[in-house]
């Protein structure tokens, strides 16, 4: 992997001076200096040691997973045309520009170190607006190739479907603007300034059990293990589930109502994988309307007729993207509600209506 920087010519000397005090990344570490076409005279007489490529050359140039670090007046355009290319390896130069503070340096470095009674913002995005959203509005067709939209939720609730749909009835130009997320990666996702808009996706957790044991178990087979390492649905909840809910920062380590109710109190919108699944088109119009995207109902039935549970598992889409890919590798089972009270043992049933019963009663699935 390499690292690449796109940049204006007044922007290139302070990123440079940030990687080598902040990074310890000189110029020689730097693999392209990319720019627009019309500069490449003034890049040359500024930079004429380093390695120049000119924008409107980079494909065929640039790895996949190379890092580009962007930064610029119009860094969103900057943004837009390397999404377009397939290159979503890219980092904010003029928000790193920013962090030569010596108190938000201390910050970024120390944060496992702070001891004091009231924490600073930076280390509690629910005390900023940063899940807020106060965006203008956007027209589906009509997004902004930079633009990024945040589904999150417990693994196994249907958000790559509810991604599919959405992007569907915006009419993005790749359904990789849809950022799929679990629990607390929201609050690192919600804080790139290019995020327009998150929804929340929760589950009966019981159906979420049922659902991410047989995920387990088809993709250890697909791995290549001779049997699936959890023989079955209680050694699975007791050993994997509860050991990840209990020990991870990413699900807040079982507190999962703090997740719901921060959620919520940033106008994010929250919707229950079983309403979806009766009406899909009603959960798809209420985010977009949360998310200020101008639409006819005629994208919405678009978007649902497209990714009907159905059709998908006969027939999955072939878009290419990482989600039309997920399905077309069987990522959707049964889709359904309530299929624990076939195949969940009573005893973990009852385990998890005692161990996650703010959580059950909180969003009626008492």
């Amino acid at each position: 992997m390499k690292l690449h920087l796109f940049a204006n010519i007044a922007a290139v000397q302070p990123l440079l001076d940030w990687l080598q005090s902040q990074c310890g990344i000189g110029a020689d570490g730097i693999g392209h200096m990319i720019h627009a076409d019309d500069e490449h005279v003034a890049m040359t007489a500024r930079f004429p040691s380093a390695q120049l490529q000119a924008a409107g050359t980079l494909p065929g140039n640039i790895a996949a997973d190379d890092a580009i670090i962007v930064a610029g007046e119009d860094i969103a355009a900057k943004i837009a045309f390397l999404f377009n290319l397939g290159l979503t390896h890219v980092y904010d130069g003029n928000l790193a520009m920013k962090c030569e503070d010596p108190v938000r340096r201390l910050q970024s470095v120390a944060r496992q170190t702070f001891v004091g009674s009231i924490p600073p913002t930076q280390f509690d995005p629910g005390a900023s607006d940063a899940l807020r959203f106060h965006r203008e509005a956007i027209r589906s067709g009509q997004v902004g190739r930079h633009l990024l939209f945040i589904v999150n939720s417990l693994p196994k609730s249907g958000s790559m479907w509810l991604a599919g749909m959405l992007a569907h009835a915006m009419g993005l130009q790749s359904a990789d603007q849809m950022v799929v997320s679990h629990v607390a990666d929201i609050e690192s996702d919600a804080a790139k300034w290019n995020v327009h808009g998150a929804v929340v996706l929760v589950r009966d957790m019981r159906d979420v059990v049922v659902s991410w044991y047989h995920d387990v178990q088809r993709n250890d087979l697909r791995s290549g293990f001779a049997v699936p390492r959890y023989a079955d649905l209680d050694s699975f909840y007791r050993e994997f589930f509860l050991g990840t809910m209990r020990s991870s920062d990413r699900y807040y380590r079982g507190d999962i109502l703090s997740w719901v109710d921060r959620a919520c109190a940033s106008y994010v919108p929250l919707i229950r994988y079983e309403d979806m699944l009766a009406d899909p088109a009603r959960a798809v119009g209420r985010i977009l309307n949360a998310w200020r995207v101008d639409h006819g109902p005629e994208q919405i039935v678009a978007a649902c007729s497209a990714w009907n549970a159905d059709s998908m598992r006969a027939s999955p889409p072939q878009d290419g993207d990482r989600i039309s890919l997920a399905f077309g590798a069987g990522h959707l089972r049964r889709g359904v509600s309530g299929a624990w009270k076939d195949e969940l043992p009573a005893a973990i049933a009852r385990d998890i209506e005692v161990r996650f019963r703010d959580y059950q009663e909180r969003l009626g699935y008492g």
